[in-house]
């Protein structure tokens, strides 16, 4: 890797924190180390260096909370949701949570997360669909299946359409060239949010009373977080105070790896030779009779194409905190009230860290390749103690998927044009994927 140059930092101090603050940032031989950005009376500070981003997300991390603009654009989503609770609490419910995520509960979730994605994929090659409707409800009733005992599986529907709604409400830039991303909030229709934050916590709002009205207790994720509640309220708790909480996960645990399958559907059908690659060994893996939950493991190249997807289009392309306290970075003071960020998206396609960034080269996250790449230059699921927890969840789930659709298909894109990733919190393409899934003949062997 490139020694680290001296520290630079480019300012605007306009309205629109836009290209200008971050030009040539994608260019070969750029040396900026951060930018800062003064708009709407904040400051903001777009950490390009992964010292930096460690100093700031974990080595000091204790002086960063979310940044005060973010929580207000979801709060009518969320509420007061446990889960995104500072200090303690957060750790406590990580550490309640985690055994969840543990190796023999990831692999008994692969056995369902197979068999429903091959019933649910069964007639792709009906004609042209929208992979990123579909692997959102694929994804969704995975969820439902393997956390939730089923909870979800009866609204699938209207949580999708609810979740839609809210983020057709906020009008998300798209994140082309060396913007990034960097106007990190769109702007939001608030009645429009309001409205749909209401559909969605209403239907949550049946499915957490009905579980409350249960008297055996399932073991399962909502099960854990009605009693995180209750040990947070010393008592019972209702149906409302619970809605944040299952909100929250609903949307982690299903837009992360809905987002990451249709964007790596859709670069495998521009690349002939890395699809032909990812068929062959899932082919070979199924053939062979692996158990699911092995699958991960014995697909090495097709979990390198999740990655690769993941680097290319991140799910979560900004990682904001804002300082409780004064810090201080080389060459650059860091107020109190200050925003700092991880633009993942820019980082990712950074000539500094990547060879090729623009290019889809799945390889690079192949062993012996992979132990190459500069840590805290690769943060798709984020990092220090608010890092995803269900990072391997979603890793797993996203092979598997795409192992049952390359095994039966061959994916087609049928766009026009190359589909425009848009920031709405998450990043999602302006009119969908168009795909078209067409059949592989003869055994696959």
């Amino acid at each position: 890797m490139m020694p680290s140059p001296t520290t630079r930092a480019s300012e605007l101090r306009t309205p629109y924190s836009g290209r200008a603050a971050l030009e040539g940032v994608l260019a070969e031989g750029c040396e900026m180390q951060h930018a800062v950005i003064r708009q709407y009376g904040t400051q903001t500070i777009v950490l390009l260096e992964p010292s930096s981003i460690r100093h700031c997300f974990i080595t000091n991390a204790v002086n960063y909370r979310q940044a005060a603009a973010r929580k207000r654009l979801m709060e009518p989503v969320l509420g007061e949701s446990i889960l995104t609770g500072e200090g303690d609490i957060s750790v406590k419910v990580r550490q309640q949570i985690a055994t969840l995520f543990n190796r023999p509960a990831l692999e008994t979730y692969a056995a369902r997360i197979r068999e429903h994605a091959e019933a649910a994929t069964g007639d792709l090659d009906d004609g042209v669909g929208d992979a990123a409707a579909m692997t959102a409800r694929i994804a969704l009733e995975n969820l439902s299946l393997t956390l939730f005992s089923g909870a979800l599986s009866d609204h699938v529907e209207d949580l999708l359409s609810a979740l839609d709604a809210v983020y057709d409400a906020m009008h998300g830039l798209p994140l082309l060239g060396e913007e990034g991303g960097v106007a990190y909030y769109p702007h939001v229709d608030r009645p429009a949010r309001q409205d749909a934050a209401r559909r969605l916590r209403q239907v949550v709002h049946g499915i957490v009373e009905r579980r409350l009205a249960e008297d055996a207790p399932r073991g399962d994720l909502l099960d854990r977080l009605i009693g995180l509640r209750r040990d947070a309220a010393r008592g019972d708790v209702s149906a409302e105070q619970m809605v944040g909480d299952v909100v929250t996960f609903i949307i982690a645990g299903h837009e992360t790896t809905a987002a990451t399958v249709a964007w790596a559907l859709f670069l495998l059908s521009r690349d002939a030779v890395a699809l032909a690659r990812a068929s062959a060994e899932t082919d070979r893996v199924v053939n062979d009779g692996v158990p699911p939950g092995e699958w991960p493991d014995r697909l090495p190249f097709l979990l390198a194409c999740v990655e690769e997807t993941q680097r290319l289009y991140p799910p979560v392309p900004v990682i904001t905190r804002q300082a409780i306290e004064d810090d201080a970075l080389p060459g650059l003071d860091i107020g109190k009230g200050s925003v700092v960020m991880a633009p993942v998206r820019l980082i990712h396609r950074m000539h500094r860290y990547w060879d090729q960034p623009g290019r889809f080269r799945p390889d690079r996250f192949l062993p012996g390749n992979r132990e190459q790449i500069e840590r805290y230059s690769y943060l798709p699921f984020g990092l220090g103690p608010r890092m995803c927890i269900g990072a391997a969840f979603g890793n797993r789930e996203a092979t598997i998927m795409l192992a049952v659709i390359l095994r039966r298909f061959r994916p087609r894109y049928a766009g026009g044009a190359d589909p425009v990733p848009l920031l709405k919190v998450v990043l999602r393409a302006d009119n969908g994927i168009p795909m078209l899934f067409e059949r592989r003949q003869g055994p696959q062997r």
